[in-house]
């Protein structure tokens, strides 16, 4: 199997009184050879047992090249790089799950087990031609890396359902999770574009500060205890049964965690550990009225978790020649609440509609801090805290039918949410970090229209969104982007022959992008035909995608930080046939 990649991106960095702004283009390729073998064993009796193994090989190649350029008010830097990599992985999974009764009341005990072991050996060879040009000067880098990483993971867990009353019930559940994790991660610097297995002696060659061994062992687990009401509704006076549901519950959970890393990397070896152990509550309650085609809904939650170990090592990462990283041992882990209401109405089958609410706070969370020097164009990044973002919207949603037949059917979504970015960052000179704030606004609307009878079907779709962002730096210049598209979509079958035909046609638009190669219009056309032979046990499909060659994926995303933009594509126009073949074997009667 061969992928290839095309991806252009243009970002922002929002700082005090600078906009410093980069442009890079990127093509991949990469090959891979994949063998996989499935297994899996059920048994019923005397308990029922679930049982799956999985062992996964790969071996993969890939090439690759990219052009960068960085300017604020003029150009500050610029970039090409090509490469080449190869690679081979295997893994191997095993997990059981099962169910027993305990006692002759109605308590019953879940288990789940899940062992798991990923060998991953990779080599990376990259050529970096690096200019500078308001202190003009240039380098050639070339960079070899030889990567090994071995995961070992094991995973338990049980819960235990009990009654306390007829109607009040509790939930008891443990779980625990055990990983060894290595890591060697090895930098050399040839005077050509080489990879490791080409490379005679390396000792002269190694690169210690960027060059690393990394052993991680970690225990995780949580410990937890809920209690609920069990209601029930009749969905219907036909039916003969009632339906189950949680009108109640409040629960507590305990998670816990000690982790050991040993870290080598050029003079620094150092051992770290840590040991957490948090409390995390959530609680809820469900109303349900009218038979149960009415029900409110509020949720509330509040959840604290560590740190990432690594992130908190004291080192420094320059092996890229425009990007540095660096560790943070003042790092702290993050604490979030959530609240979210929601009702929904289904008393009207024509006319079915939903309504929800939610906020999310932010007390503490991990970002990225960014240094920029703009003279050389280099971007220092170090993981950092921040407090008090946080997003609050609501969502609103109508479906239901125009005709009493139910030939035409309709739909439409709404969506409101503000989304308040806290982050850090500062120029080269400045002697501490500020704390940037950016509010970003999403409006977005979609529905659609269909009409379908006997064997004709049309569909008629429509999609637009806004986003407008506004930050609190001098100088920041708001950002206001729209996506829409629209289209239509039939499908028809032949009454003698059973010909499906097939064909939609979509309009992407975008506008108010940064890049104005990402402010286009792509019309996207494709159709297919299919034909059941031999009495429907064979089904003959042709289908042609993206005929016009326009498809292409363009994203944006928002924060406190900046703002970035990509164009990305990795699925080419193509023809396709498909035969399928149905085969069942009915087993013989006892």
């Amino acid at each position: 199997n061969t992928d290839r990649q095309s991806t252009n991106q243009r970002q922002e960095l929002f700082m005090q009184g600078s906009t410093p702004t980069s442009v890079s283009q990127s093509r991949n390729r990469q090959g891979t050879e994949r063998l996989t073998l499935h297994n899996d064993f059920t048994m019923n009796k005397p308990f029922w047992t679930y049982i799956t193994a999985d062992f996964n090989h790969s071996k993969r190649d890939n090439s690759f090249n990219s052009a960068f350029d960085q300017w604020d008010d003029s150009l500050t830097a610029s970039m090409r790089t090509v490469g080449m990599g190869e690679g081979k992985a295997w893994s191997i999974k095993v997990d059981a799950q099962g169910a027993f009764k305990v006692g002759k009341k109605q308590r019953h005990t879940t288990y789940f087990m899940l062992f798991e072991h990923q060998n991953d050996e990779s080599e990376q060879a990259s050529r970096y031609s690096t200019r500078h040009f308001a202190e003009p000067s240039s380098d050639v880098r070339h960079n070899t890396s030889s990567i090994s990483r071995k995961t070992t993971y094991a995973m338990a867990n049980m819960g235990h359902n009990t009654d306390l009353t007829e109607k009040i019930k509790m939930h008891i559940g443990a779980g625990v999770t055990m990983m060894k994790n290595n890591v060697r991660d090895y930098l050399y610097h040839p005077d050509s574009l080489m990879l490791v297995s080409q490379i005679d002696a390396l000792s002269a060659i190694t690169d210690p500060t960027n060059s690393y061994d990394s052993r991680t062992e970690r225990v995780e687990g949580s410990v937890g205890m809920s209690i609920f009401q069990q209601g029930t509704y009749k969905y219907s006076d036909d039916l003969p049964y009632t339906v189950g549901y949680r009108r109640w519950h409040v629960g507590v959970s305990v998670p816990f965690k000690a982790e050991r890393l040993d870290y080598q990397r050029g003079s620094l070896d150092t051992l770290a550990r840590q040991n957490t152990v948090f409390a995390n509550f959530d609680a809820s309650f469900h109303h349900r009225m009218g038979g149960g085609k009415r029900s409110l809904k509020f949720n509330a939650s509040h959840k604290r978790s560590s740190a990432q170990l690594t992130d908190m090592i004291t080192y420094r990462d320059d092996s890229q020649p425009l990007v540095v990283k660096l560790g943070n041992p003042d790092l702290k882990g993050a604490v979030t609440s959530n609240f979210s209401a929601s009702y929904r109405d289904e008393k009207n089958p024509n006319r079915k509609w939903n309504v929800k609410t939610e906020l999310t706070y932010n007390h503490r969370e991990v970002a990225q801090s960014v240094l920029y020097n703009p003279t050389t164009g280099v971007m220092t990044y170090k993981p950092t805290n921040v407090e008090g973002a946080y997003r609050v919207g609501a969502d609103f949603g109508m479906h239901g039918n125009l005709d009493k037949a139910k030939h035409w059917t309709w739909m439409n979504e709404s969506h409101v949410w503000f989304h308040h970015y806290k982050d850090h960052s500062m120029l080269e000179g400045e002697t501490q970090s500020r704390e940037r704030a950016v509010d970003n606004i999403l409006l977005r609307t979609h529905g659609y229209v269909n009409y379908s009878r006997d064997k004709f079907s049309l569909f008629l779709k429509g999609d637009i969104s806004w986003r407008r962002s506004a930050g609190n730096m001098r100088g920041f210049n708001s950002i206001n982007a729209l996506d829409f598209e629209y289209g239509v979509l039939a499908r028809y079958t032949l009454p003698r022959l059973n010909t499906t035909l097939s064909a939609d046609a979509m309009m992407n638009s975008r506008r108010g992008y940064g890049s104005s190669l990402l402010n286009t219009d792509d019309f996207i056309v494709n159709a297919s035909i299919s034909q059941p032979l031999l009495k429907g046990k064979l089904i003959a499909r042709l289908e042609a995608f993206d005929l016009l060659h326009q498809l292409s994926n363009v994203y944006s995303s928002y924060n406190a930080q900046g703002r970035t933009e990509t164009w990305h594509n990795t699925v080419p126009s193509y023809v396709m046939l498909h035969l399928t073949y149905k085969l069942n074997v009915m087993p013989k009667k006892r």
